[in-house]
């Protein structure tokens, strides 16, 4: 399986949440958590620590170089802390539910923030100082991939016929390429062109303003009917 094997994957997936969540009999929510956690095991699974076995261990060794074993343990384990702090975000918003659907959902939630949030370590075991500037742009990235296509109120505002599972597919697509973008370009220093990655990202992000945009389109033209 390759890069675009798997994002086929997340495209289908994406498009098929509404099926998947009728015929398991499950909750939109945990149908796309657990979609997204399976898409982001066979990224971290079968590329990272597979078939980028060598650059990944090229990797470690330059990071604990900068942040040696049993120092610095907040920022070696900083993605875990980054699961757990939105795991406990999660179950406060959810009035600290602790049914089976809700547990399962706090598992897909840690693992996914603890995957995407790792390849922020690339970013800071860099020589340069400069480093807050591509972990800003990744965190604004996933938060507005993630706000605009969980928000059903735009869908049922925008003007536009707009099926939610069309932004949750490019939702999918976004993670998983900004992912891997990172990775090759701060983790794996690879020699691969990461602006053609971030392009699709960007046209993924593209897709998901369209309802805001039209609504906004609609809000400001129904001021000057």
């Amino acid at each position: 399986m390759s890069q675009a094997s798997l994002l086929f994957l997340g495209l289908a997936l994406g498009l098929s949440t509404p099926l998947i969540s009728e015929t398991f009999e499950v909750s939109s929510v945990s149908a796309i958590l657990s979609c997204l956690f399976l898409l982001l095991f066979i990224q971290e699974s079968w590329f990272i620590q597979w078939k980028m076995r060598q650059e990944n261990v090229e990797f470690t060794r330059r990071f604990n170089r900068k942040f040696p074993p049993g120092e610095f343990s907040a920022v070696r384990y900083g993605p875990h802390f980054v699961g757990f702090f939105g795991v406990l975000l999660f179950m406060i918003f959810i009035d600290l539910r602790t049914d089976l659907i809700a547990i399962h959902a706090y598992i897909c939630l840690f693992f996914i923030l603890k995957l995407v949030s790792d390849p922020l370590l690339g970013c800071l075991a860099e020589q340069s100082k400069r480093f807050f500037q591509p972990v800003f742009a990744y965190v604004v990235i996933y938060i507005y991939a993630t706000t605009s296509s969980f928000d059903s109120a735009i869908f049922a505002l925008t003007p536009i016929p707009w099926p939610q599972s069309v932004s949750f597919a490019m939702f999918f697509l976004a993670v998983l390429q900004m992912r891997m973008a990172y990775y090759q370009k701060f983790c794996f220093k690879s020699d691969i062109s990461v602006e053609g990655q971030l392009n699709f990202v960007l046209f993924s992000l593209l897709l998901l303003s369209f309802p805001r945009l039209a609504y906004a389109m609609d809000i400001l033209g129904s001021g000057l009917r």
